[in-house]
């Protein structure tokens, strides 16, 4: 009984172990973010991460300043409205890139879309998206379809 108490014990801390082992991905410092205006781009480097594919994913959240063209194409600063939106992209990233642990990774968000329907009186104007003022930034990193790191700041 004692010895069947022990061999059930030690397997559930090889279980534990493997799992605290499985979960020690991380970033090496702080990711970096540069504005582009209307896209977002973030890079660093992830460590600690097991050699299987993954897709690193980003989300910005922030407010758009939108103008208005009108049908003759003509920009009418005085249709410019505000708009809080949320930007996504990402970036597939191959085992084969994982290099002992460690992987660099470039993400930018996918330009916003817009149609004139909510932004500008009809639609046959056109929206211009200016600007976008990202306010917070999150990022995942998937492998096997499990987030396996998650990060999340305020710019």
């Amino acid at each position: 009984m004692r010895i069947a108490t022990s061999f059930s014990t030690g397997i559930a801390l090889c279980g534990l172990a493997l799992l605290a082992t499985a979960a020690t991905a991380r970033f090496d410092g702080t990711p970096t973010t540069t504005d582009h205006g209307t896209t977002l781009a973030v890079r660093g480097e992830i460590v600690d991460l097991p050699a299987r594919d993954m897709k690193v994913r980003l989300s910005a959240t922030g407010t758009a300043t939108v103008a208005c063209a009108n049908p003759s194409g003509k920009r009418v600063e005085a249709q410019k409205k505000t708009a809080r939106v949320t930007l996504n992209g990402s970036q597939e990233i191959l085992a084969s890139d994982v290099v002992n642990g460690r992987v660099a990774f470039d993400v930018a968000t996918d330009p916003m879309v817009t149609s004139g329907k909510h932004l500008c009186p009809s639609d046959q104007w056109t929206p211009l998206v200016d600007d976008v003022k990202f306010e917070s930034v999150t990022l995942r990193v998937v492998q096997d379809g499990n987030v396996v790191l998650i990060k999340t700041w305020n710019l």
